[in-house]
Parts: structure tokens; C-alpha cells; sequence
């Protein structure tokens, strides 16, 4: 792994990252021949992942407080580098640009080493391993500091005495957890402790049979429910300590505190979450100008103006694409850029570019409803509808919460295919009193189905959010709606409904 490593770092260095390829590291590192085929011989593949894993766990514990830190996103071989003090950021085939440091106040989190409350020595080694996979899982939302540790508190417990320890560490929350087996059945708590106050915010129990289960896939299936229980967008820590972050008044907002406020707005694009957010984001510019995530959050911000066509709209769509170039260019590798950088590329129709884009971020980007859930969005808008669909369900299966938006994209999934029943039970799920969509799915499908109380019920809630929709429905539609087929549905489904659209 150390040669693996060496090689990596000192081809970027030299400015050779586009020569880093599988083959290339097979026959230098792994001293493969010539007819080397990576595609058939996994060996680079299965080494790499190995490597990763091996960083994440350094990184967790004796790295911790290195200045840099090396990352190899998951499906390529280029590696990353990450200064704590200067945010370095990397350019495509080597080298480094620095950027002024930027002002993150993010959560931080511990994962103890479960404890085992048997008999069973054998149980010992699932306690470590069950502790260190759950780090690992945790440590792909990049909302969190996660904090691994090989060891339990002095008493065992999580006492007074460790828990004032974990606060004068900084740390925020606790992962706890136990095992207990009884025969070959055992069960497994998990819990979520806030140290600051505490308080158990969350716990739950899995069951497992030693004999039938493979405890591997134990310890993955487990670790990737309590991670995105705990650490997505609308998880458990980032709810909480939104309630607070929302409701402060600030001139100098921390990035953090702007990233909990895009992850509200986006739960409710209302008038009021989007002046909020637009006035703490132009704040914290003031504060760092250079920062690809406040400058990612602008461009989602006029973005959004623009394919809501409100005054202003044209300028709206400069701002949009030239601050999400200009995030992407100070650094293309944190995921919510890469979403902006899709948006923009969705807005624009640089369909190509958005594919290129999609090919290189779903394999690793974390699977969260704003993350994962944007790209699901595009891919099935763009007319990829299945793949689309596919990540979408991902999405919805393991996450606690998600923006109501997304089920737009379910509702347009059966409506396409005249699946009007289910259309509408995901149209119902698209509840937001001041955003247009909702209403305006459930009105076309109300009137595709003949439901023409239902239709008109809906036609006046959609005239309430937007009066001028009459004449400016088409041009609303067809700014989401890439499919001339699926557009000219909407409009039908609208027509039988009642309202009849303009050209």
C-alpha cells in the first residue's frame, strides 16, 4: 500500500495526473506485464479500495490533526489533497492553487467501540469492527468531523466524568452503542447521544443471528442506516441544530450556518427561507469571497430565480452560471458544487457536459436527498427516466427526510406512462404552499382522471401561487420539462382540467 500510495501522489505532483490510470498503476506499482488488462483483472480495482479504506481509518484516529489530507474519490485512482489551513484545491492534472481558509464551524462526532455485554469472547472483535465500519460510513457526509476511537471511556460508560471529557474535546455528539448476545441471537443497540446537553436524541435495536448472517454484511448494513439516519442533509444533527442556526441573526455567518439555511430553504422555497439565505450567503462572501461552497449556494439562489421567472430573471441566469463556473473552478470535488455545476448544466442544455459530469460524481457522491437526489432529478428530466428512477429510490429508501420537490419527479415518472393512480399518490406528497408544482401536477392528472371538482380545486390553489400562470404556464413548464412529449402531456392533463395554457 505504501508504494501504491508513493506513486500516486508523486505522479500528481508532477503534474502527471492524467497518466493514472489502471494499467498504468498495474504495471508500475503491481508489476503486472505489459498485456495488463484492468478491465478483466480486477487486482488495481480491489487495492485501491483497500487504500481508501486504510486513509479513512488513519484520518480517523492517528491523522486527525495532519495539515494535509490525501483522498482518492471512489471510482477514479487521481488523489486529492485537503489543507486544513489553507484549503488547498487541485488542478485537473496536478499541481495546487490556494484559496484563503474558509470559515466552517462544523459538527463534530465520536463513534465509541461498542461494548459488549456477554460472555462472548468472539463478540469482541464485531464490537471494534462494527465501531470502525460506522466511522467509516459516517465520514462520506461531509456535513460531519467524525472522530473515531479504539477506546471506550475509563468506567466502561458514558458517565459525567467521559462526557465532560468528549465537550472539552470539542466534540459535539456521541455514537454509543452495545451488543448482547443470547444463544446464537444478538442484538445490537445503537444510540445517539448529544453531549452538550446530555441528551439521547436517538436509539434503535437490530437483531442478528450469528449463524445465518454474514457479519460483514451485518456491519455495512448497519453502519449505512445509522449513518444516514445521523449525518444527511435532513439527519438528526443537521435538523437540530438547524432550529437554531436558522433563527440567528448574524453579520458574520459561518459557512456552516449558511449550508443548514440552503438545506431549510430547500425544504420549503418560500419568499422568506430564500431572502434569508440570499442575505447570510452575500454575508459570508463579504467575509471570504473565494469560497466554492457560498459561491455554489449564490448560484442555487439565482438559479432558482430564474426558473421561477421572477423580475430579474435574465440577469438571474448570468449570475447563475458564472458563480457556478467559479465555485467549480476553486474547487470541483465538494458535492454540493458538483450539484450546482449540474444545475447550471441542466438550465443551459449542456446535456453532453452533464452526462460527462454524472459519470464521474454518482459513484461517490453521498447518497442524500440534495446530493444524490439532484443528479437523480436531472438524469430523469433529461429523459434518462429509469436510471433516474433507480437513484431516486435509493434516495427515498434511506433517508429519513427529503425535499418535497423530488416527489415531483416520482409523480412525472407514472404520469408519462399514464400511470395516473400512482402519479397522484406522489403528487400528494408534494405539499408547498408557495411553490407552483404541486398544485400544478395534481390539476393534470385530476384532469386526465376526470376528476373535475378535484381539477378545479387544484386549478385555484395553483392561480393563488401564480396568477400569471395562464400565460406564463408553458414557459414555466418547459424550464423543468426537457421532453417536448411530457411537456405537451402536462398541458393536456391542464386543458381537461380547465385551465387552458397560452403558446
Amino acid at each position: 500500500m505504501k508504494k501504491f500510495l508513493t506513486y500516486l501522489t508523486h505522479e500528481f505532483v508532477e503534474g502527471r495526473g492524467d497518466n493514472i490510470k489502471g494499467y498504468s498503476i498495474g504495471v508500475d506499482v503491481f508489476n503486472q506485464p505489459e498485456d495488463f488488462d484492468p478491465d478483466l483483472n480486477a487486482l488495481v480495482r480491489i487495492n485501491a479500495g483497500r487504500l481508501r479504506r486504510l486513509l479513512r481509518f488513519y484520518y480517523l484516529e492517528e491523522g486527525i490533526e495532519d495539515p494535509i489530507k490525501i483522498e482518492i474519490p471512489k471510482g477514479k485512482y487521481v488523489p486529492s489533497f485537503i489543507d486544513n489551513s489553507k484549503s488547498l484545491v487541485t488542478n485537473k492534472n496536478g499541481g495546487f492553487k490556494a484559496g484563503k481558509k474558509a470559515k466552517v464551524l462544523k459538527p463534530s462526532i465520536a463513534v465509541l467501540p461498542f461494548r459488549n455485554l456477554s460472555k462472548k469472547e468472539e463478540l469482541e472483535f464485531l464490537c471494534f469492527g462494527l465501531a470502525q465500519e460506522l466511522a467509516s460510513a459516517t465520514t462520506t457526509y461531509d456535513d460531519l468531523r467524525v472522530i473515531g476511537s479504539s477506546q471506550r471511556p475509563v468506567h466502561g460508560v458514558l458517565d459525567q466524568s467521559a462526557l465532560e471529557h468528549f465537550r472539552n474535546k470539542g466534540i459535539n455528539y456521541v455514537i454509543d452503542g452495545d451488543i448482547a448476545a443470547f444463544g446464537n441471537k444478538v442484538n445490537i443497540g445503537v444510540r445517539l447521544i448529544d453531549v452538550n446537553e446530555n441528551l439521547r436524541m436517538w436509539g434503535e435495536n437490530f437483531k442478528a443471528d450469528l449463524e445465518a448472517d454474514d457479519l460483514f454484511d451485518l456491519q455495512s448494513d448497519i453502519s449505512k442506516q445509522v449513518a444516514g439516519k445521523v449525518g444527511t442533509e435532513y439527519g438528526l444533527i443537521n435538523k437540530k441544530r438547524s432550529l437554531f442556526h436558522i433563527a440567528e441573526k448574524t453579520d458574520q455567518p459561518s459557512e456552516y450556518m449558511v449550508l443548514l439555511k440552503y438545506y431549510y430553504h430547500e425544504t420549503k422555497l418560500t419568499e422568506k427561507s430564500g431572502q434569508d439565505l440570499f442575505d447570510s450567503v452575500e454575508k459570508a462572501l463579504v467575509e471570504n469571497p473565494n469560497s466554492a461552497l457560498m459561491l455554489a449556494i449564490k448560484a442555487d439562489v439565482f438559479g432558482d430565480i430564474y426558473i421561477s421567472d421572477f423580475p430579474g430573471a435574465e440577469e438571474a441566469y448570468k449570475i447563475f452560471g458564472e458563480c457556478a463556473e467559479q465555485a467549480y473552478a476553486i474547487n470541483p470535488h465538494n458535492p454540493i458544487v458538483r450539484v450546482v455545476l449540474a444545475y447550471k448544466c441542466f438550465m443551459y442544455d449542456e446535456e453532453e457536459r452533464f452526462y460527462s459530469l454524472c459519470d464521474e460524481t454518482v459513484p461517490w457522491i453521498p447518497n442524500t436527498p440534495i446530493r444524490l437526489g439532484a443528479f437523480a432529478m436531472f438524469l430523469s428530466l433529461f429523459g434518462e427516466w429509469v436510471k433516474g428512477k433507480e437513484l431516486m429510490d435509493r434516495v427515498i429508501q434511506n433517508n429519513m427526510d427529503i425535499p418535497m420537490w423530488l416527489y415531483g419527479i416520482t409523480c412525472l415518472y407514472y404520469y408519462r406512462d399514464e400511470e395516473y393512480e400512482m402519479a397522484l399518490k406522489e403528487a400528494n406528497k408534494y405539499q408547498m404552499p408557495e411553490f407552483h408544482w404541486g398544485a400544478m401536477l395534481r390539476a393534470a392528472i385530476h384532469g386526465q382522471l376526470g376528476n373535475q371538482k378535484a381539477a378545479a380545486s387544484n386549478i385555484e390553489e395553483l392561480l393563488k401561487i401564480r396568477s400569471d400562470f395562464k400565460e406564463r404556464g408553458r414557459y414555466l413548464i418547459t424550464r423543468f420539462i426537457k421532453e417536448d412529449s411530457l411537456a405537451s402531456h402536462v398541458i393536456e392533463g391542464l386543458a381537461k382540467a380547465g385551465l387552458e395554457v397560452k403558446d
